[in-house]
């Protein structure tokens, strides 16, 4: 099937963040597409980021498994040990680590992988639907029915995440395979998008426009007029032929 993307990565506008540390992949002919928010003092997180990219480009390539949602959690486990491996041996790194928002298309299907809060959103047949569940404490506790939905919305926690990329020796990935339909169309983001824009914005920015990179563009100028006080990024990946009138509701 056809794969289109488009794609945008800032630093934002917040002049305390002057070094943009997300970074992503957009690679169509692999069918492989991820972003990654870094974190770490001075720029760590920025290495955390990169060394994400390249070890799952690399490890997607040169690991041979016929299952490709085994194929990828291999991938971002090999991310997970350069890095934590990488913190292990210079101070400068210690405290850096990464999130994971990551779609691998293969044929009619797509693999849906993540680790922390980096996000993947499906646009189909006007319905919008975020993929993922943000690794927080406070996601574990309304799963386990710990806490009631309004309860959650007034934790001023919610945003704290409890699963990145390097924090330790082993990761857990949250993985998934759903079918990849003609018309779709699928944004991966870090919190840098998601947080200054509702649900409902992102999915009239998705649709406005059947040229991917033309939506990316949009949802970073919406970002931009709200502070874009994050680094952010967006990529935008159309499944076979855009419809002329998307619409989402």
């Amino acid at each position: 099937m056809e794969l289109k993307v488009g794609y945008v990565c800032d630093r934002g506008l917040n002049p305390r963040r002057p070094v943009n540390q997300d970074r992503f992949l957009a690679l169509v002919d692999r069918g492989l597409f991820a972003v990654f928010d870094g974190v770490g003092g001075q720029r760590a997180g920025e290495v955390a980021s990169q060394t994400a990219a390249e070890t799952i480009e690399e490890a997607l390539v040169n690991t041979s498994v016929d299952s490709p949602a085994e194929l990828v959690r291999r991938a971002i486990e090999f991310a997970n040990r350069d890095i934590y491996e990488m913190a292990e041996s210079d101070p400068a790194y210690k405290t850096m680590a990464t999130t994971v928002a990551l779609v691998h298309f293969n044929g009619d299907r797509a693999t849906v992988a993540h680790v922390g809060d980096s996000r993947v959103y499906r646009l189909e047949d006007g319905r919008f639907k975020c993929e993922t569940i943000d690794h927080t404490d406070l996601n574990d506790d309304l799963r386990a029915g710990r806490i009631t939905r309004a309860e959650a919305a007034d934790n001023e926690d919610r945003n704290v995440i409890n699963r990145a990329l390097g924090i330790e020796p082993e990761v857990e990935v949250e993985i998934k395979s759903i079918r990849a339909r003609e018309g779709s169309r699928f944004l991966l983001c870090s919190d840098g998008i998601y947080k200054h824009l509702s649900d409902a914005e992102i999915a009239r920015l998705l649709a406005e426009h059947q040229d991917p990179q033309r939506a990316a563009e949009d949802l970073k100028r919406a970002v931009y007029e709200r502070g874009a006080d994050d680094n952010l990024t967006a990529v935008v990946v159309q499944v076979g032929r855009a419809r002329k009138a998307m619409t989402a509701r």
